[in-house]
């Protein structure tokens, strides 16, 4: 009797060693490392298009992903191809992928030289017209390198605070007591406001449209239309300008499933 029982305990665990053992080189969590030599590697959007589940690789490459077994991942980036990888049971003992991407050649229009050019680059710059503008440093001036304001902010700034005058530090400006009683200040922090929001979005497109077209399917010419539609959902903001990319990439993906569905009606 002890025996049987002895023998029946080690069938099980024998079996359930085979069962988990299955698990653990099926499915789990690979990690890997985008290569190549001649430009940046982070940024690359690391898809699981079997499971849905994306990354994104660091400065160095490297990303980690959960996958099993004949799962397709898809490595895509505006600065690069699109390839896919096959996950292999190699891979998944391994828990490790090099992935080598090759990159994307921008086919550009044809250009038209009308001024033949002599051969000497020193003679054609001082003769094409074009004068150099002085800065600060030409000047031996330390300046500031931040970005000039927007014609928006800068009337939003003289509507706020008046231009500078001399003696204006020991009078009132009556400008900026107008425009807020008129509405106007109000007005113009209205439009720099949307225009911070319309330099979020593109910067938003240009980041998430290729593998958006690549992989899921987005038609380029409803590329605009879709992402002011994502604009429209109330967990916009805190989807994609508080969050990491693997959160905007999800939120807007969930977006392009219920906008295909509402094109295709």
């Amino acid at each position: 009797m002890n025996r049987i029982v002895l023998r029946t305990c080690l069938l099980l665990l024998l079996f359930f060693s085979s069962f988990l053992s299955g698990q653990i080189t099926t499915n789990g969590k690979i990690g890997g490392k985008v290569l190549n030599d001649s430009i940046t590697v982070e940024g690359v959007h690391v898809i699981n298009k079997t499971s849905k589940k994306n990354s994104i690789t660091d400065e160095k490459g490297f990303f980690e992903i959960f996958a099993q077994l004949n799962d397709t991942i898809v490595f895509s980036a505006v600065q690069f191809k699109l390839k896919n990888v096959i996950i292999d049971q190699k891979i998944l003992d391994e828990g490790f992928i090099e992935v080598p991407m090759e990159i994307r050649v921008q086919e550009l229009d044809e250009v038209t030289l009308y001024n033949p050019l002599s051969g000497d680059p020193a003679f054609d710059i001082k003769n094409s017209g074009v004068e150099k503008q002085l800065n600060f440093y030409d000047l031996g001036i330390p300046g500031s390198q931040k970005a000039p304001p927007s014609q928006s902010e800068r009337r939003l700034q003289e509507a706020s605070f008046g231009k500078f005058q001399w003696g204006m530090l020991t009078t009132i400006p009556l400008n900026p007591i107008l425009n807020a009683i008129s509405g106007r200040t109000k007005m113009l922090k209205k439009r720099v406001k949307l225009e911070s929001e319309e330099a979020f979005l593109e910067q938003i497109k240009e980041q998430f449209e290729p593998v958006l077209i690549d992989v899921y399917g987005l038609k380029k010419e409803e590329s605009y239309r879709f992402f002011y539609y994502c604009t429209l959902d109330e967990q916009y903001q805190v989807k994609c300008r508080n969050a990491n990319p693997v959160v905007q990439m999800e939120f807007l993906i969930d977006q392009l499933t219920v906008f295909q569905k509402i094109e295709k009606e």
